[in-house]
């Protein structure tokens, strides 16, 4: 019988998270570093 928790789910389910985070980490520190720059100029002297 078909088990959820197979080794099959088990593998996916722990690759889909890694492929979410190696997608999202740039584009949110994208936005943080061109926040920062944008942020810098105004602020500074």
């Amino acid at each position: 019988m078909f088990r959820r928790g197979g080794p099959g789910a088990s593998a996916v389910s722990t690759a889909a998270p890694q492929e979410l985070r190696l997608r999202v980490r740039p584009q949110l520190l994208g936005r943080i570093v061109s926040h920062a720059l944008r942020g810098v100029p105004a602020a500074g002297p």
